[in-house]
């Protein structure tokens, strides 16, 4: 079991914490059981509860699978949230273990450490993909599944392998990525949505978020020519740390410090992703488990566009993306026009 203190917790307007950021900050640590990794911090959780007591769903119970415990949880949290901000930590696995394998696809695992040779990067908290629209949990027939309201934005035509983290240490591999890429783009029907090819390329590649976290401006789209010169040259483009030196010995030029700053944001969006074309025309970075003729949605409460995948009546869920023109809400209000159908997901 973990024993934690509140002050690290608390932020400093001492507001007092939610489900949500205590699943996500707790779960990198070890524990000998992996139900602890909810169990353990229910104590810190209920002392900020009035009155003090567990609601149901979050009781320890040890009969249950890791499976239960992680669900209900899960389910917890984004009642309490009012949102679907729990959809930005699920990160599914090639290979996972039969006990993960359980897990309904909507539930990440809260047992499982974050790594950065097998899973991405969260995306920003910035965007606003479903547009305002709230939430709408409806009644479902187990505790397995997740109803919710929103919309089919478009479908997957093609996407690229994924970028993995070792293919950072080949120019070769980055090379066939950007490659695909172009393909891809080129074989597009339709203009590329929301901006001239190469800045939407750009922005797509980096998810909108610059070296330093923040929303992606012209000049942080443009050191995509840049990094891409130093990939077709052969060369690996300079990393941050490089150009530190590099000004420290008064080497740097402006092409290095473009290609080292893109080369930065890239690597943060792009590993242990997809770049994908949609049908409508739209570029993104998508879950490394997409594939064609997975669906893009935009369900309510989620700031990010959702790739599902049909099963039968139901959907699975491969994992939120980036989906450039669609993460401000433009999807919403362009299906809010007349012959705009609202959909009822239920997730499994």
């Amino acid at each position: 079991m973990f024993d934690y203190a509140a002050h690290d917790i608390l932020t400093p307007s001492e507001q007092p914490p939610t489900l949500l950021p205590l699943l996500v900050q707790h779960q990198d640590l070890g524990a000998h059981d992996p139900r602890d990794h909810v169990y353990g911090m229910l104590g810190l959780y209920q002392g900020a509860l009035e009155p003090r007591v567990l609601p149901p769903l979050l009781r320890p119970d040890y009969t249950k699978s890791i499976a239960e415990v992680c669900r209900d949880a899960t389910r917890f949290a984004l009642e309490e949230q009012g949102d679907l901000q729990v959809l930005l930590h699920l990160f599914h696995r090639r290979l996972e273990t039969p006990e993960e394998r359980e897990l309904p696809s909507w539930v990440p695992r809260w047992h499982r450490a974050w790594n950065r040779e097998l899973d991405a990067r969260r995306l920003s908290y910035f965007f606003r993909a479903d547009g305002g629209m709230a939430m709408e949990l409806l009644p479902s027939n187990g505790p397995n599944e997740l109803v919710l309201k929103g919309r089919v934005v478009s479908t997957v035509m093609e996407a690229t392998n994924k970028l993995s983290y070792e293919a950072w240490r080949s120019v070769a591999a980055m090379q066939a990525f950007l490659s695909s890429v172009e393909q891809s783009t080129s074989r597009a029907q339709h203009s590329i949505k929301g901006s001239q090819d190469t800045s939407a390329v750009a922005l797509a590649l980096i998810a909108d978020r610059n070296s330093e976290g923040k929303p992606a401006q012209a000049a942080d789209a443009a050191g995509y020519s840049s990094f891409a010169r130093y990939i077709q040259a052969g060369r690996m483009p300079p990393t941050l740390q490089d150009l530190r030196a590099a000004v420290k010995n008064a080497a740097a030029d402006l092409d290095a410090d473009n290609a080292a700053h893109f080369h930065q944001a890239m690597l943060r969006a792009c590993t242990n992703r997809k770049f994908f074309l949609s049908t409508a025309g739209a570029i993104g970075l998508g879950p490394q488990d997409m594939r064609a003729g997975d669906l893009i949605c935009v369900l309510y409460g989620c700031l990010w566009p959702v790739v599902l995948r049909t099963l039968g009546d139901n959907y699975e869920v491969v994992g939120v993306c980036y989906m450039h023109g669609n993460m401000y809400g433009e999807a919403v209000r362009e299906q809010r026009q007349p012959g705009g159908v609202e959909t009822t997901f239920t997730l499994i």
